[in-house]
């Protein structure tokens, strides 16, 4: 399961249609921009890593605000986009090709702030996302912060939820989809049950598999894995979830830890 999930959405990412896709992505979702706000005061004395950068969406805002800024990501070709994209545009800011599960190339307790959105670390299977969220760990400076996103999986009763359009051609989009996705995903009705799994959810026609988790969960797999302080950020609005963790249906959360 390893290597055939990361096989195959890592091709998926190499895809001259994907790429140009990401690389003309602009703009920061609400809960990103509600991050910046709260860290801006010491971002500019920080080492940033951005991981899965992907086309560059957040390198623009992000590297005028720190001290050094380095994008990396396991795909080649969006590597190539970024470079292209920023070229020799300013000297703090640099992208690299590499896998997030062995980032050998970073030494130890460099990184002021990592981050890992637009949930690219749900593009792996369980065990390789303990090694990322490990490797991360051991990069990250003492008490130094991360923050990503991941999809949750107590959304997963809108995912797999058909509303009627009088739309026609809408309609019948809708019908295909929704058939391929409860085809695909048998046992749709009990996923939003589970703590964690992998569900094709549709992303990219159907080509990427992505890895959901309960937001409880996900918790307590950050604190056995060594990191404290968590917050998490609503999708919606962007605001901090302070109450009823266990209803929210956001299709995925942002969550904001420190390094224990």
């Amino acid at each position: 399961m390893t290597d055939t999930l990361y096989s195959s959405n890592k091709e998926i990412f190499e895809s001259s249609n994907i790429v140009n896709y990401y690389s003309t992505l602009e703009g920061l979702q609400k809960p990103e921009e509600a991050i910046i706000n709260l860290l801006l005061p010491d971002l500019k004395d920080m080492r940033m890593l951005d991981i899965g950068v992907g086309g560059g969406r957040t390198s623009r805002y992000f590297s005028d605000l720190v001290k050094e800024y380095i994008g990396i990501d396991y795909s080649e070709k969006m590597i190539e986009a970024c470079q292209k994209r920023f070229g020799e545009e300013r000297k703090n800011i640099a992208f690299e090709v590499c896998d997030a599960r062995m980032m050998n190339i970073f030494k130890n307790d460099y990184f002021d702030f990592i981050l890992f959105s637009f949930n690219g670390i749900d593009s792996v299977s369980h065990d390789d996302r303990i090694k990322i969220l490990t490797e991360i760990k051991r990069v990250l400076k003492p008490s130094a912060y991360f923050c990503f996103s991941t999809h949750n999986i107590q959304s997963t009763k809108n995912l797999f939820r058909f509303e009627v359009t009088l739309n026609v051609r809408t309609l019948l989009s809708s019908i295909k989809k929704y058939i391929r996705l409860i085809t695909i995903n048998k046992q749709y009705k009990e996923l939003w049950r589970k703590d964690y799994t992998i569900i094709n959810d549709g992303a990219h026609d159907f080509k990427i598999l992505g890895y959901y988790i309960k937001p409880a969960v996900q918790i307590s797999q950050l604190k056995n894995l060594g990191f404290k302080n968590i917050q998490i950020f609503s999708l919606a609005d962007g605001r901090q979830i302070h109450n009823n963790l266990e209803k929210n249906e956001d299709s995925w959360l942002y969550y904001l830890c420190k390094k224990d």
